[in-house]
């Protein structure tokens, strides 16, 4: 029995990994997400905003488009061009296999803090979930205004600085072949909603709006299903992610 304590600890252990080798570990599996909290509660605030948005004949980018969950819902809405960037191959495809038949659609493998666009080029931006994976909120927030024109529109949601004072982590699994799957956490950094309005500011954006959906009913039932009860009572009423709604100026 004690073995068996020892190795079912071992293999609970998660290890963290930096973003690029996380992401592309989870690709396979990052669109099951019947019992992630998190992004239920991040497209409950943040596809509202996105939906306000005119995007018709409108060039948009998608910072860190992931498997285009959001970009691929931005095809029927009539923009000019749609174009998704992430550091992560893997993850790319899965989004090139939903808009593979698009002509208004581009991937592109690259980093947020230094994009391969020229200024001033697009009319709206999003940025999903990304920022809390940079270590400095200067370099990747400045090359989003970079690239975004006057008056543009940029929609920003991440990981609540709450959630790292509670000591939570971005845990995922990866299934294996011959036994229980291997969990990992992705490497994050804790910026205050301070640090990140300032950071906005400085790089010339307007804050219009800010939400921070929390923990409340319509949760309730992935924490049954999770059987995390306890965390959904100690924590109903605590935010979880960040989103910001940005003007550049």
């Amino acid at each position: 029995m004690l073995i068996e304590r020892i190795l079912h600890r071992l293999h609970n252990r998660v290890r963290t990994l930096e973003p690029h080798p996380a992401y592309q570990a989870w690709a396979s599996t990052y669109d099951q997400r019947e019992n992630n909290a998190l992004l239920y509660a991040e497209e409950r605030a943040f596809i509202p905003l996105l939906d306000s948005v005119n995007l018709r004949d409108k060039n948009v980018i998608d910072f860190g488009c992931g498997t285009g969950r959001h970009l691929s819902r931005c095809l029927g809405r009539n923009a000019l061009s749609i174009t998704g960037i992430d550091i992560s191959r893997e993850m790319l495809a899965r989004a090139l296999h939903k808009a593979s038949t698009s002509e208004r659609f581009m991937l592109l493998e690259a980093s947020i803090d230094s994009l391969p666009f020229r200024d001033a080029c697009f009319d709206v931006g999003i940025a999903t979930l990304v920022l809390s994976h940079c270590a400095r909120l200067e370099a990747p927030i400045a090359e989003m205004s970079r690239v975004l024109r006057h008056g543009a529109t940029l929609l920003v949601s991440d990981w609540h600085p709450e959630n790292d004072r509670r000591g939570w982590r971005r845990i995922f699994e990866v299934p294996s072949a011959d036994g229980p799957g291997v969990r990992y956490s992705v490497q994050s950094y804790s910026h205050s909603l301070s640090e990140y309005r300032d950071q906005f500011l400085k790089c010339g954006f307007l804050v219009e709006d800010v939400h921070e959906p929390m923990i409340d009913e319509s949760l309730e039932p992935i924490f049954k299903r999770t059987n995390m009860m306890h965390v959904y009572h100690q924590y109903h009423g605590s935010p979880v992610v960040a989103v910001f709604a940005l003007r550049k100026t």
